[in-house]
């Protein structure tokens, strides 16, 4: 019964993310542009080099190929736009006055979300390759392709506690615009999704392996490059380890938010 309800809801949000579905489908193909630009970058950085920290041009290619679609997929930051609408609006008392958990509502929307941008942006992943195909990196261990989804996966789930803990802050805020654009460009500069982490001082890199943001884009992306995969132990350590830490500050946290909620217009 309690799989029932989100099921519902994981149905509802694949019908409402359909009657959008050219727009999700524009914005895939203009993705390209990033890879374009990435593309024409590093080209240039790569004049008279064969490798720069360990990437030849195919793998640093290939490396903003995956990060963006990987980032395509990552639909969890609506949970911060449409919490602090119905905080804001009172639509919020729905989940007090129903049977539902509303991360486990928020868990289902993104994954709802995130399996019809998966159908969308394989088309366009697809073409970026056909596209980049005699630079496309391919790993000469399969099993590496494998590594790469299964962090992929926990990295998403990261991503997505993540955003939920942002959104939790529209409870004590009325604007969430300001928290969200800072801790969306301090989360992808500490991913990797602006540069390879592996071109940041060792020391930095060092600090940055212990938080979870390290493996969200960049470790995926490193075990499908056939790189740091004699860490994988110690990933899978810390990865489990900052999503039990966000699950209990979560609960901790909406207890007190919800306690700030008023109600108004509702």
């Amino acid at each position: 019964m309690l799989l029932k309800k989100y099921t519902a809801v994981f149905n509802v949000t694949f019908k409402e993310s359909i009657a959008y579905r050219f727009d999700t489908l524009t914005s895939a193909l203009f993705s390209f542009l990033k890879i374009y630009l990435a593309y024409l970058l590093w080209q240039a950085i790569f004049t008279g080099k064969e490798t720069i920290g360990g990437y030849t041009f195919p793998m640093m290619l290939t490396y903003y190929i995956l990060i963006t679609f990987i980032t395509r997929i990552a639909r969890s930051e609506n949970i911060i736009w449409e919490t602090a609408e119905e905080v804001r609006t009172g639509g919020y008392t729905k989940y007090i006055t129903r049977p539902i958990r509303h991360f486990s509502y928020c868990l289902a929307r993104s994954l709802s979300k995130g399996a019809f941008s998966f159908l969308v942006d394989t088309i366009a992943f697809i073409l970026w390759i056909i596209i980049f195909r005699s630079y496309f990196f391919i790993p000469e261990n399969p099993v590496n392709v494998l590594y790469f989804i299964l962090f992929s996966f926990l990295g998403l789930f990261t991503l997505m506690q993540v955003h939920y803990l942002i959104a939790l802050i529209s409870f004590k805020t009325v604007d969430i615009a300001g928290p969200y654009f800072f801790f969306s460009n301090f989360i992808e500069f500490m991913s990797g999704s602006f540069i390879p982490l592996l071109l940041l001082p060792a020391l930095v890199q060092k600090i940055i392996s212990f938080t979870p943001f390290y493996y969200i884009l960049y470790y995926p992306v490193s075990l499908y490059l056939g790189r740091e995969l004699d860490r994988m132990g110690q990933a899978l350590i810390v990865i489990v380890g900052w999503n039990l830490i966000f699950a209990l500050y979560r609960t901790f946290l909406y207890k007190r938010m919800i306690s700030l909620y008023e109600g108004v217009g509702a």
